[in-house]
């Protein structure tokens, strides 16, 4: 086989795998647009209507996208988008680490999940505050790459639930929401936390279901 023919098949072959696994988040900065999609063919496109970007990288993350909007539509939105260097992993769940940034960031004295749902690379939560106040959560993963979304009024978070569970009832949307502007960038805070670290260094575990 000449070399040429070679290349041929290699780039054919990552072009039919990348075309079996849609992206199932894009985050366009120059368009202040983000998709999120269940399939190739199912998606809802973002426009975000007063996003602030920041970017916490080291060696261990690419990329860091942290991204805040007050969305006309949607209301107080925060999104991570953390693209792992392949060399690094989570020390423990992403969820969890995040779940353990929320709480301490927060100084909250309880964390109560009332809800959860999982299909395939999503998660979806929503989490009761101090037995006081309600907020949504989407984690979704794919390879090295994660994205995360706290919703404060829920509205997107059950847009998105639906495309997976159409039937669901959005039973706390209406109950008292958390209202204050979330910042704290797991990534930032993974450098005091240690929340990733390189792979076999310490307690590292990179299933990350």
């Amino acid at each position: 086989m000449s070399f040429f023919k070679y290349i041929l098949i290699s780039f054919l072959s990552l072009f039919l795998v990348s075309c079996s696994h849609p992206q199932l988040f894009d985050v366009s900065k120059k368009s202040n647009i983000i998709n999120i999609a269940k399939d190739e063919n199912t998606f809802i496109k973002v426009e975000l209507t007063n996003p602030t970007y920041k970017d916490y990288g080291n060696f261990c993350i690419n990329t860091s996208n942290v991204i805040n909007d007050n969305h006309s539509q949607y209301g107080k939105l925060f999104f991570e988008e953390i693209d792992l260097n392949s060399d690094c992993g989570w020390k423990g769940s992403p969820i969890s680490r995040f779940e353990h940034n929320l709480q301490f960031s927060l100084n909250l004295s309880s964390l109560q999940i009332v809800e959860e749902f999982e299909f395939n690379n999503f998660t979806f939560k929503t989490y009761l505050f101090n037995e006081k106040s309600y907020i949504s959560f989407i984690y979704i993963y794919q390879h090295d790459e994660n994205f995360i979304m706290l919703d404060n009024k829920g509205k997107l978070y059950e847009k998105v639930l639906k495309l997976f569970k159409p039937s669901y009832t959005n039973n706390h949307i209406s109950k008292k929401r958390y209202d204050k502007v979330f910042t704290n960038s797991i990534a930032k805070n993974s450098m005091i936390y240690h929340y990733i670290g390189v792979k076999g260094d310490g307690d590292n575990n990179i299933d990350i279901k």
